[in-house]
């Protein structure tokens, strides 16, 4: 299956990871560039060759699915993309995601960029376990970053549906292409317990236009 936006809870997981163990901080500037800055798809809107705080490329990941804060994390953390997708292909075999390839950083569409429900289902197991002090970051329902042609701040929402239900949600990571559909990785907390699900199916139980 086509992980979609879902590939960036491995991106923002290596970021993380990077931060615990004292090689970067939340402080730390990358620049972006032109192959960041053109890259379509959703956007966080980050300029081409200004210098951007982790803590904003971050936040562009995990919030606003911004295909280019991802590829500018990559880049950043490992000199080029490529270099950064082997590191998320490491990472996948450490925690078992034996049915899990990627090759970009943010699920741009791939046949050859897959994984499946219980690999995403590990992967976001680890990010919650080793990494809660980041994980509020994917139950903030909006970031403000960048601005508009008339210099407003552009502030754009949490794609997560389920944030804004009160059912519990505190994460993590919704994803849409033309080849994987919908999808969605979702953490649910009652009490003293978590439950998560990844993907659901929409059905129709009445036809469109019928009282």
């Amino acid at each position: 299956m086509a992980p979609s936006s879902m590939t960036r809870i491995m991106t923002s997981y290596i970021i993380e990871e990077k931060i615990k163990k004292g090689e970067l901080s939340l402080d730390s500037e990358f620049i972006v560039s032109e192959k960041a800055w053109r890259m379509g798809g959703s956007k966080s809107f980050m300029p081409l060759g200004e210098k951007v705080r982790l803590d904003d490329i971050l936040r562009g990941i995990i919030i606003q699915s911004g295909n280019d804060a991802s590829i500018v994390a990559a880049e950043g953390l490992h000199g080029s993309e490529e270099e950064f997708v082997d590191v998320m292909n490491s990472k996948a075999q450490e925690m078992g995601m034996k049915n899990t390839n990627f090759v970009n950083s943010n699920g741009w569409p791939d046949e050859n960029h897959y994984s499946t429900a219980y690999d995403l289902a590990l992967l976001s197991r680890v990010l919650i376990k080793t990494h809660p002090e980041f994980y509020p970051i994917y139950s903030e329902k909006n970031f403000t970053f960048g601005k508009d042609q008339k210099g407003n701040p552009i502030t754009q929402g949490n794609r997560n549906p389920l944030l804004y239900k009160d059912l519990g949600c505190d994460g993590i990571k919704t994803g849409y292409t033309d080849l994987g559909g919908y999808g969605i990785i979702a953490s649910f907390v009652d009490k003293d317990r978590r439950y998560s699900f990844r993907n659901y199916t929409i059905y129709d139980i009445f036809l469109k236009l019928t009282p």
